[in-house]
């Protein structure tokens, strides 16, 4: 199916793509929740994501996605309504038509963001997965696709079927203020989905006052919202065709739940299921406002509207002056919130003396909705305040006003006084002058209580109103007061200024370069101001911004783990085996860069852990253990560092085995085989072509693997350790950097250039004579407290001028070495001459020097040089050239 996704309509595309893997991400976490706890509360959870998926993909036209996700909701409210139990088939199909959405999704993202200019997607469902569905659901107990279409139809295929549609042959396009309509869109987006929300909360809990209030508000403000759009734009066009059903839906809504605030009526699984079907026609007049060149015909919204209002959910004739005896004046709520609204705007343009554009349309709107809800009111004076005030605001809004003169200010203050004194005096006096009596009037002369309890009572009832007052306000926020708690920002906005954070750095470097030059030109006091006034603050500064961007790039671990517990449950299935995945510190966070790419390392890892580690029941009951193999998957922070651990009870490696697959398939000798400490041996597994299985499966046994894993933790600059015992287990550890963009480093000389090595790897710097260096064949090696470490003489390997060691030694006949710890092996540098310790920013070499073995980049110094950065994991292997 051909879909165009047009260049304006792609962020909202990327929003959805990121906002429904996200979701996907947290329902197959819940559907295995679900299957080995079986949880109503998980099912509706699942439910809603699957929903959200279903509505935004809609709202896109893609068509497939919609569809299947469609498919899936009607399977999740069979489980949720209690027509069909659990089983192991509803959970397979679940979990397959969660990956087939992801892989759909995916391929919008691929498309999306690889064209900047209008795209065309051809999505392809199988419609197989749909088979699957209905089929589940066709099983006995469960309920025909038929009959739960003519229950669950959406309001579009519903309300066809029983009203006429609009006509659009003679309709025009409306111009809509652009500001306005886009502020319209923003905010009924907001409200429709609260009302979806809160509906679904109180399908659970029909007496959930909190979810009754919110759904009253948003349709009570999408009412509004659409009535003042309404009032700006021609009366005969298509769209306001449109708004004025939303309109008149949300106001039919909004009635109806009145009377269940009002105690009339008890809110049923009826009345739910008529406020959803006013919802999803609510939606689909939205996303035709929304696709303005698309003039299709519409439903007409009658039979929904006399539904809203049908007599059998009357309990009470409901006239105006029942409405007002119940304690509702919507003229009153109107007045109420213009004057919290407008005073709290005209105290921040008095303290500030400046307003905004947001501010101007938000007093515009308050007031229209004041004028609206005031044209049966026959007073003069209220009529001409209102025009006063709107000429008001026009005339600052067009510059004639200015803040600063306190003209406007003054003229406003007046209108709100006179709108409170009007509000006193004449809303709601027909309550006060009625002359009914009062219940607890009614219950003292009846002598059912007497003066004294009528007074605490009411004393009492005026204390729960004032509570309930100030959580109402508490909770409702004003409308020029709302803040968006956080933003979306495009990565290669944060990459830039990482990279921008990075120059900074080498400029710090560069300041610390120009003081050693003023204190070696003996001008002391200039260096030490320039020191306190320039290093130390651009320090500082640099220090921060560094720390703030890397908070910001930083995501949980999570996001990573989260793949696994659907992973070892499908292995487990395949190979017969029982399997418990435990996951711990998946709050740890990591740089975005370094979490996408070691979530193949770890995915290859975990994978090997089910396939060679975990033994089958049988063999596990032989060797006294249970059942169930565990596999423990583990972060945490430490330093600068991450630490991420892949445990398992398995069978653990065969050191032996290790040694004779190694010589059988050439990549050593028996004699070599026969030299290696355990683990030398362990360390095999990293050479390529490597393995160990005795047949090749769909998981492992290809020779294909541990070595990719190792390269790919290195080009992160981390390191990978593996500690096994025979029959007991295996623990995998991998250290990585918090971050790839700014390192610390330490340098040093050798002869006339300058190299550094991650501050991270360095163990400890010592100084030896040359007589300490001894030789065992043709390896230079040392012994330092005990413990043999080999030297690597840089200058040979890389065949630096004055490559004789004689040529290092300083001025007391001392070599100086640097000792480095990677993937639990040490060895020594010999280097002429240590200069410092600083900050780095590591930038990739071209393709004809990262071939050098050892070089993992460069960086700048403070005095412009460059200086080539090494890289300790790869070192190891010049020990053996």
């Amino acid at each position: 199916m051909e879909i165009t996704i047009t260049k304006d309509d792609k962020s909202l595309a990327l929003g959805f793509v990121e906002e429904s893997l996200e979701l996907l991400n947290d329902i197959e976490e819940r559907i295995l929740e679900m299957e080995a706890n079986y949880d109503i509360e998980t099912v509706n959870d699942i439910f809603r994501a699957v929903h959200t998926i279903k509505g935004t993909s809609s709202f896109l036209s893609l068509t497939p996605i919609k569809n299947l996700s469609h498919n899936l909701e009607f399977l999740l409210d069979d489980l949720r309504k209690g027509k069909r139990e659990l089983t192991q088939e509803i959970v397979d199909v679940l979990l397959k038509g969660s990956d087939i959405l992801r892989s759909l999704i995916l391929e919008v993202k691929n498309s999306v963001e690889s064209s900047e200019e209008d795209v065309i997607l051809n999505l392809e469902i199988d419609e197989s997965i749909i088979e699957e569905i209905k089929e589940v659901r066709e099983k006995e107990g469960g309920t025909s696709e038929k009959s739960e279409q003519v229950k669950v139809e959406k309001a579009e295929d519903k309300i066809i079927k029983t009203e006429e549609n609009l006509d659009t042959t003679n309709l025009k396009n409306a111009e809509i203020p652009s500001d306005m309509f886009v502020q319209y869109k923003d905010e009924a987006k907001e409200h429709l989905d609260n009302i979806e929300n809160h509906l679904l909360t109180l399908e659970n809990n029909p007496d959930n006052q909190d979810s009754i209030n919110e759904v009253f508000r948003s349709l009570h403000s999408l009412k509004g919202n659409s009535g003042l759009l309404l009032s700006l734009i021609e009366q005969e066009s298509y769209e306001a065709k449109l708004l004025s059903f939303i309109k008149d839906v949300a106001h039919g809504g909004e009635s109806l739940l009145q009377r269940v605030r009002d105690g009339k009526l008890k809110l049923s699984s009826e009345i739910i299921s008529l406020l959803f079907r006013a919802l999803d026609y609510m939606n689909l007049i939205f996303d035709r406002i929304i696709q303005r060149e698309n003039r299709e015909s519409v439903p007409l919204p009658d039979n929904l509207i006399r539904e809203l209002s049908k007599k059998e959910f009357k309990e009470e004739k409901e006239t105006k002056e029942e409405q007002k005896s119940s304690g509702y004046d919507p003229v009153a709520e109107a007045m109420d919130q213009f004057l919290d609204v407008s005073e709290k705007l005209l105290n921040e343009w008095k303290n500030k003396q400046e307003y905004t554009k947001k501010d101007i349309d938000t007093f515009k709107r308050i007031i229209k909705l004041l004028e609206t809800s005031t044209m049966d009111i026959d007073d003069e004076e209220l009529k001409k305040s209102i025009q006063t005030v709107k000429e008001t605001i026009e005339f600052l809004e067009k510059g004639k006003f200015n803040l600063k003169d306190g003209i406007a200010t003054g003229i406003l203050e007046d209108k709100i006084a006179f709108f409170k004194k009007f509000k006193e005096e004449n809303l709601g006096r027909e309550f006060k002058e009625s002359g009914v009596k009062k219940i607890g009037e009614i219950l003292v002369e009846k002598g059912k209580i007497d003066e004294k309890d009528l007074k605490e009572a009411l004393e009492e009832q005026k204390k729960q109103i004032e509570r309930a007052e100030k959580k109402e306000r508490e909770f409702k926020m004003p409308l020029s007061s709302t803040q968006i708690e956080s933003i979306r920002v495009r990565m290669d906005k944060l990459d830039k200024l990482m990279n921008d954070i990075g120059e900074l750095i080498i400029s710090k470097n560069s300041f610390f370069h120009i003081y050693t030059k003023l204190v070696q030109a003996n001008v002391p006091d200039i260096a030490k101001e320039f020191k306190e006034k320039m290093i130390m603050k651009i320090g500082r500064l640099a220090e921060d911004l560094q720390n703030t961007i890397v908070q910001i790039r930083m995501i949980p671990v999570k996001t990573v783990f989260q793949k696994f517990p659907r992973m070892v449950r499908d292995l487990a299935l395949k190979n017969g085996k029982k399997i418990r995945l435990v996951m711990e510190g998946e709050d740890t966070e990591l740089d975005k860069t370094v979490i996408e790419k070691i979530s193949d390392p770890l995915v290859h890892i975990v994978r090997n852990s089910c396939d060679h580690g975990i033994e089958t029941p049988e063999e596990r009951r032989k060797n006294n253990k249970e059942e169930t193999g565990t596999i423990l998957l583990k972060a945490e922070k430490k330093g600068n560092n991450v630490i991420i651990m892949i445990i398992d009870d398995g069978r653990g490696m065969d050191i032996e085995k290790i040694k004779r697959k190694a010589v059988e398939k050439g990549l050593i000798s028996e004699e070599e085989a026969e030299k290696l400490s355990k683990r030398e041996a362990i360390n095999l597994i990293f050479l390529p072509g490597f393995s160990t299985a005795d047949k090749v499966t769909e998981v492992s046994g290809r020779g294909v693997g541990m070595d990719v894993v190792k390269t790919n933790i290195t080009k992160l600059k981390g390191s990978i350790e593996i500690e096994t015992e025979k029959g007991v287990g295996t623990t995998i550890i991998i250290k990585l950097p918090l971050t790839l963009a700014i390192t610390k480093g330490l340098s040093f000389r050798l002869g006339t250039e300058y190299y550094i090595v991650p501050l991270e790897n360095v163990e400890e710097i010592i100084k030896i004579k040359e007589d300490d260096i001894r030789f065992f064949k043709d390896r230079r090696i040392v012994n330092i407290r005990g413990e043999v470490i080999e030297l690597l003489d840089l200058k040979k390997n890389y065949d630096i001028a004055e490559e004789n060691i004689k040529s290092s030694l300083n001025e007391d006949n001392e070599l100086n070495i640097i000792i480095l710890k990677n993937m639990g092996i040490k060895f020594g540098l010999i280097v002429d001459e240590l200069e410092e310790e600083l900050d780095m920013v590591v930038k990739p070499l071209p393709p004809y020097l990262s071939s050098i073995p050892g070089i993992g980049g460069s960086t700048i110094l403070g005095d412009g040089r460059v200086a080539i950065v090494l890289e300790p994991s790869e070192m190891i292997s010049l020990l053996n050239s």
